[in-house]
């Protein structure tokens, strides 16, 4: 039997946990003395990167070398510069990751490679694929990603034998999510998923802030916002009332001088009813209610279909989210592990079985987006042609043959797509590549094929009929050996100025009626060159890669420095990325 350790991640937005299966039972493992940590990083100013509870220390001293709520920002094209140096979303997430392992072996005795790491059931592809590059970064192989109100759901399979359906209600730090599970002896099914990436905890926290910040500003006339340590010092003020007014009819914040007016000592005193709290956080909580009624719809079921409902995630502490749960479907919401550390525990038990472990039911799990391609319609309109439809069971494929849009074409586009609409530019691009060199023949067809696995992250595969040629990208997916030892906020840095360059050279070519290129960017080419060579020789790359970037290279060197050369480059960075 395979014994090898896998740990559970839930990498959260405000706070993580990990935790691991022995013996048959989970165990949450503490970190500087706590099961749960914060998901904060900040760096000091001789450079040393702290995570967890000592990051949230050194906030004050450090408040614009400090991030929080990373998890909002993955899959985004973003960098944030602390001590002169740029990280990614992917970058901080990684140290939040690292730190976690690290605490996973210094309490196991042994190294730790391979992790379950929980995301947001409506995460899309982008966001999937970059928290998988975080995982890789930290040195951990990211042997899936689940779906947390999945993760939730396992859990409370270990605790519960019933059957049925269940809702799963997760309202976290900074994401909400709504699952509807079915739950037998031996398989948990996810029927339909929907949710919020924008929604959580720490919109409360921001919004008693606003509040106190207002009032402090009409009674004193100073912004205590402009300020980065004063405005800390309210957040971390707001959070503390929000906790309290879980159990209290009102919360207090008194933070002494906060600042200073022709030099007399200010303080914040603002006072905060809880009757006041949910009336700011009402429109919220109705706004995750409407999730909860598409997911209903989706899984073609009512609230009398249900057996049971579970609250997950730390902001269900706060008592009128049950109250307005319990109103939309006459259920009393359920809540007997912990809503902060379910989630972890799920990965635990899902590690535990992809280990060898027999622990818990066989977990069918869904995709919540549906999945298409552009194309063509007769009126010569791009439109998303679905290949796979939402809440489809993981993993699962679908195909379709196409037609070339003229006889003898020699190359096509794949652009793979994300969303529900009919309109292809709602719907969110997860990317695209090319099949070239087609042969010139009377065969129109082309049959192109989408598979999507377990963690929902997209391979896409494309053959000419006629020639047999094919190509394919996995579109949101990166493996490990084309980053390690990679300086990869350099790389960042490099794809980003190319793209800047082909923006502006594109913006000359315009300039001057699309005939001559009137600025000279050889030099800058030169340097772009020049220093992706440079970072070559310190990458770990497959023979492939290395030649394929190789050739980028030379495509530029000789293609008198074009945008469409350049663009080849850019995107061939950002999946070495």
């Amino acid at each position: 039997m395979n014994t090898e350790v896998i740990v559970g991640i839930d990498l959260g937005t405000t706070n993580s946990e990990i935790a691991v299966v022995k013996n048959g039972k989970i165990h949450l493992i503490t970190l500087d003395g706590s099961k749960i940590v914060p998901s904060v990083v900040s760096i000091t100013p001789t450079g040393q990167i702290l995570v967890g509870n000592l990051a949230v220390n050194n906030e004050l001293a450090a408040p614009l070398d400090t991030i929080r709520k990373i998890k909002r920002r993955m899959g985004e094209e973003e960098t944030w510069l602390l001590q002169d140096k740029s990280y990614s979303p992917e970058m901080i997430s990684s140290l939040i990751l690292k730190r976690l392992k690290l605490a996973a072996e210094e309490l196991l005795g042994i190294s730790v490679h391979k992790a379950v790491i929980t995301v947001p059931a409506f995460f899309n592809e982008k966001q999937r694929e970059a928290t998988q590059r975080a995982a890789e970064l930290a040195g951990l192989e990211p042997v899936r990603l689940l779906n947390e109100p999945t993760a939730a759901a396992l859990a409370y399979s270990l605790e519960k034998k019933q059957e049925g359906y269940s809702l799963v209600y997760d309202l976290g730090g900074g994401t909400f999510d709504v699952s509807i599970v079915k739950l037998s002896e031996e398989f948990m099914e996810v029927k339909a998923s929907h949710g919020d990436t924008q929604l959580g905890g720490s919109d409360f926290d921001q919004m008693i802030a606003e509040q106190a910040r207002q009032s402090f500003q009409t009674q004193y006339g100073l912004d205590l916002s402009a300020d980065p340590v004063a405005w800390v010092r309210v957040m971390r003020a707001a959070e503390a009332a929000k906790i309290r007014l879980s159990e209290e009819a009102s919360a207090q914040m008194s933070e002494e001088f906060i600042a200073t007016k022709d030099n007399v000592p200010l303080h914040l005193q603002f006072k905060i009813s809880r009757t006041q709290f949910e009336d700011m956080i009402r429109p919220s909580i109705e706004r995750s209610l409407v999730s909860v009624r598409k997911a209903l719809e989706m899984a073609a079921m009512t609230a009398k279909s249900l057996e049971k409902v579970i609250l997950v995630g730390g902001a269900t502490y706060t008592p009128l989210v049950a109250q307005m749960l319990e109103a939309e479907l006459n259920i009393v919401p359920q809540a007997w592990l912990d809503p902060s550390t379910v989630v972890a525990m799920g990965a635990a038990v899902e590690a535990a079985q992809l280990a060898g472990q027999s622990i818990g039911p066989r977990m069918i799990d869904i995709t919540p987006h549906s999945l298409s391609i552009a194309c063509l319609n007769d009126s010569g309109h791009l439109y998303p042609s679905v290949l796979i439809r939402r809440n489809t069971p993981l993993p699962c494929s679908g195909s379709r043959v196409f037609y070339k849009q003229v006889q003898g074409q020699q190359a096509i586009r794949v652009h793979a797509y994300q969303g529900e609409s009919s309109q292809l530019e709602e719907n969110r691009s997860l990317g695209s590549f090319m099949l070239e060199d087609l042969e010139d023949s009377s065969d129109m067809d082309v049959h192109i094929k989408f598979q999507l696995d377990r963690s929902g992250l997209l391979h896409v595969t494309a053959t000419d009929i006629s020639s047999g040629k094919q190509a394919g990208r996995t579109l949101k997916k990166v493996t490990a050996s084309r980053k390690k030892q990679a300086n990869i906020s350099d790389l960042q840095s490099i794809r980003i100025h190319v793209e800047e360059q082909v923006q502006l050279e594109e913006l000359e070519l315009w300039a001057s009626g699309g005939d001559t290129l009137e600025t000279d960017l050889a030099e800058s080419y030169q340097d772009l060159m020049d220093r992706v060579s440079e970072l070559l020789e310190g990458m770990t790359l497959t023979p492939e890669d290395r030649e394929e970037l190789v050739a980028a290279l030379n495509t530029l060197k000789f293609s008198n420095n074009d945008s469409v050369a350049a663009k080849k480059l850019s995107e061939l960075l950002y999946f070495l990325l």
